[in-house]
């Protein structure tokens, strides 16, 4: 069984993209100056980094493949001659997304639903579109005490390739050693969730709101849930 991640397993309150970008300036400038690193002034540091952020997302729009804002913010760093040892692009990296990370939240249940497909012998796999590079994705999951359930982490990140394409999808597929008729992906995105799953022959499952949206049969899901909590009754039936 194959997850998605932001909006399945891990829930977002509302982000405000330039308010979180003008955070994390500010914690890895302040954390850049106890390092003793010289640095340009805070306004020039901060719009260099978000400039480069948004070009990069337009990019990855237009060419439908992603990217990593690490390899972005080093980018930054080099061309503004800001002098940053090697070993601290991880810790600034996690600093630039530890604002989206204070407004995750899990919901109920969704722990013992895992540990209940675990008990029973499923494999799980996560499947994520995000710009946000592995070890941070990975360090969130363990702070929200996930990442125990997924030996198998799948980021576009990593492969640039984005749901729907289906090379991310055969990636989990061929590490968890299963076909895809003999997987379900769990997603809660219609035209990048399901569609890509059904197009490489898993069987879907949409957790969607309550009450769920309107949908064409084009991209309408085997099975609709409300809530990761159900998926053991689901299954049974």
């Amino acid at each position: 069984m194959l997850f998605d991640l932001a909006g399945t397993l891990v829930n977002f309150r509302h982000l405000r993209v330039a308010a979180l970008l003008a955070q994390g300036a500010q914690s890895t400038y302040a954390h850049l100056q106890q390092l003793g690193v010289e640095l340009p002034g805070f306004h020039r540091y901060r719009l260099a980094h978000q400039r480069a952020f948004k070009q990069r997302y337009v990019w990855s729009a237009i060419c439908r493949k992603d990217f990593s804002f690490m390899d972005v913010m080093i980018q930054v760093l080099q061309r503004c001659s800001i002098a940053v040892p090697a070993d601290q692009y991880r810790t600034l990296a996690w600093m630039w997304y530890r604002p989206v990370v204070r407004l995750a939240y899990v919901d109920a249940g969704v722990a013992s639903t895992l540990d209940q497909l675990k008990d029973q012998g499923i494999k799980l796999a996560i499947v994520s579109n995000t710009c946000v590079p592995a070890h941070c994705m990975d360090q969130h999951l363990e702070q929200e005490k996930l990442l125990q359930y997924f030996p198998i982490r799948i980021y576009s990140s990593t492969t640039l390739y984005r749901k729907p394409h289906r090379n991310i999808f055969d990636a989990a597929l061929q590490q968890l050693a299963v076909t895809p008729e003999r997987a379900a992906f769990v997603g809660d995105r219609l035209q990048t969730d399901i569609r890509g799953a059904r197009r490489v022959g898993m069987r879907t499952i949409w957790k969607t709101a309550i009450p769920a949206v309107k949908t064409t049969r084009r991209h309408q899901a085997d099975l609709v849930i409300h809530r990761i909590a159900d998926l053991p009754s689901l299954l049974t039936k």
